[in-house]
């Protein structure tokens, strides 16, 4: 881990709890308040600080009397912090601020999916007759036969045909003797997934239950038809949530979405990019009405997905007795313990305890030995734990360790191994020093 350049007096770094393979940074001047945003693929400390060709910056950036913050603003994978650039500098046009170092305002890197959005249009369309003249943007519901209506159709939920739920419409449209209560949604000449057509996006339990109803061979469907040139702008991504938002959960509790289909949904999310962590994540399962223990079932579902498409090439450093890696750590530790004054160990960030290491120290002192440096090498053996450790752990030992012992002239240092590597490399640890 790298120390940052002396310019850099003021710094917001956050620990990044799902070790991501990116982040958008922040830099600003305290002596003009410009600014200069990036994102960058890695670590706050690896050495990294900008790409930045603007002169203005550089020059202030390296002048001995320079004065900068440094901020990490958000972290998350390489996709999606490419986009929070992006909408950072557009929301400002960074191009065009003179507050403002960046040359560009960048370029948007993704599919769009803007849930709130989604979410208003699904309201508008479910509260049509409720409006003066029932319609949506001034396309009012037309009425067809139901050998008329087209039979490509997205099913959000599951992909799949409720039986039971068909059999209750049916029963519902048979005693109304009328279909004037339902509603089919369909996007006129859309191409999805390949195939081009008049797609429905709502009503196809509806449909199916008035094919069945006394009424299937002369009953006319309401249909609202969206022509092209108001869903042209809408991504595949935005029409799976409006199919969803059509049907909110705590509105219609026979047919809920349930956890399957919004976890294929956040799932397409993260294959175009975006985190669990994101705006539009958040924002979806909020119009969704998650609560706490589906949206880990969400997630999980969504990562399985994610997974699946994208296998990760890393694995978790097994530093247990008996491994190559541990060898080599053992060869680091006696190398460090060679040095004067300096006491080194290492441990698993789930074994370690104070117990051992003041019962250690007190042997070392105890046969006349001098330590003033207490240097432990700690390893995650799974992200969990590293997590757990981050979160707690490290800030209570820290604290517990140098209240201890820096009465007696001995400093703590906590350092951490690597956790993991390719999967296609059979290249061990490195030397430290190295």
């Amino acid at each position: 881990m790298q120390e940052l350049p002396k310019q850099i007096i003021e710094k917001d770094i956050p620990y990044d709890g799902n070790d991501s393979e990116a982040f958008v940074y922040k830099f600003t001047n305290l002596k003009n308040q410009k600014i200069y945003i990036g994102y960058h693929k890695g670590k706050p400390y690896d050495g990294y600080y900008h790409s930045s060709t603007n002169k203005d910056f550089n020059a202030d950036f390296t002048h001995p009397d320079g004065e900068f913050k440094y901020e990490v603003l958000m972290y998350g994978s390489e996709n999606y912090m490419k986009q929070v650039e992006y909408r950072n500098l557009k929301d400002v046009d960074a191009a065009n601020n003179e507050m403002y170092y960046n040359k560009t305002n960048g370029a948007s890197s993704m599919v769009k999916a803007d849930p709130e959005l989604m979410d208003d249009i699904a309201k508008e369309i479910s509260n049509i007759n409720q409006s003066d003249d029932k319609s949506f943007c001034g396309v009012k519901i037309t009425y067809k036969k139901l050998d008329e209506l087209p039979d490509f159709a997205l099913q959000i939920r599951d992909f799949t045909i409720d039986g039971d739920h068909v059999n209750n419409l049916k029963d519902i449209i048979n005693t109304k003797n009328t279909l004037e209560h339902l509603l089919t949604v369909t996007l006129k000449d859309r191409t999805y997934r390949g195939r081009k057509g008049d797609l429905t996006i709502d009503g196809n339990h509806s449909i199916k239950a008035a094919r069945k109803s006394k009424h299937g061979r002369s009953g006319l469907m309401p249909v609202l038809e969206i022509p092209y040139d108001i869903h042209k702008d809408w991504t595949d991504l935005e029409v799976e949530m409006l199919a969803g938002f059509l049907n909110p959960r705590s509105e219609n509790p026979r047919l809920e979405t349930n956890i399957e289909t919004m976890g294929q949904q956040v799932g397409s999310l993260l294959l175009h990019g975006y985190d669990l962590q994101s705006a539009e994540v958040i924002a979806y399962k909020k119009r969704m009405n998650v609560n706490t223990v589906e949206s880990r079932e969400i997630n999980k579902i969504a990562k399985e997905i994610y997974n699946k498409e994208n296998p990760s090439d890393t694995t978790w450093i097994d530093y247990g007795q008996g491994t190559d890696d541990r060898k080599v750590l053992k060869d680091i530790i006696e190398k460090e313990n060679k040095k004067t004054g300096v006491l080194c160990r290492t441990f698993s960030s789930d074994k370690f305890g104070i117990t051992e290491s003041v019962e250690k120290m007190y042997e070392y002192i105890n046969e006349g030995i001098t330590i003033d440096t207490y240097k432990i090498l700690f390893y995650f053996k799974d992200s969990d734990k590293q997590n757990a450790w981050f979160k707690i752990k490290e800030k209570m030992y820290m604290d517990t360790l140098t209240w201890l012992f820096k009465p007696h002239g001995i400093s703590v240092e906590f350092e951490y191994l690597p956790t993991t590597r390719s999967k296609f490399t059979d290249k061990k640890i490195v030397n430290l020093d190295s």
